[in-house]
């Protein structure tokens, strides 16, 4: 695993010199030398079209020794919506979420993307960043119970325990990120 994470991280640090003029999410297949796999690396803003950009890269990545494609994530979060998207293909194509060291998955990411893995990780000194599900109207934020709840039951869907999800959720509302490294997420 050390190796796999020093692997993933030079792997990040290459895209991020690489410029972009968007901040959506965008797809990469890389090559694991170590565990001879094709993966996919996602890093960006969760948007509109990321499950379609996502169908259109799996097929080119291979799968782990579980079965599963190994989704590398690197993301602030983004759309609740675009999210949901997201995890509904990954349910149905088996994927393994990653979040390697140095890297962050906050938000709609950690909420729902991450979670839909059937087999989930946070390497080292990667974080997950949680808060309350809100609506906005570009000045002002309010809490979002429907939202938070429909994160909840996804949540539970994937074999993560209610109390677990819902525990940021009151402390932590749309300004605000509980940051959680892997002495916690692992427990």
């Amino acid at each position: 695993i050390r190796n796999f994470s020093a692997f993933i991280l030079l792997g990040f640090c290459i895209l991020l010199i690489i410029p972009t003029e968007s901040r959506s999410m965008d797809f990469k297949i890389l090559y694991h030398f170590d565990m001879k796999l094709k993966i996919v690396v996602a890093e960006g803003e969760i948007e509109d079209g990321d499950a379609d950009r996502f169908k259109n890269i799996y097929q080119k990545a291979d799968r782990d020794s579980e079965g599963d494609i190994v989704l590398v994530l690197n993301s602030p979060g983004g759309s609740v919506a675009a999210a949901f998207e997201l995890a509904k293909i990954m349910e149905k194509v088996g994927v393994f979420t990653l979040v390697p060291d140095g890297a962050i998955c906050a938000s709609a990411c950690a909420s729902i993307v991450y979670v839909a893995g059937n087999r989930r990780d946070l390497l080292e000194n990667g974080l997950l960043g949680f808060h309350t599900c809100y609506l906005s109207d570009g000045r002002t934020y309010e809490k979002s119970s429907i939202c938070n709840e429909e994160i909840a039951d996804h949540a539970i869907s994937n074999n993560i325990d209610h109390a677990s999800v819902s525990l940021f959720v009151d402390d932590y509302g749309p300004g605000e990120i509980a940051w959680v490294g892997r002495e916690v997420a692992c427990k």
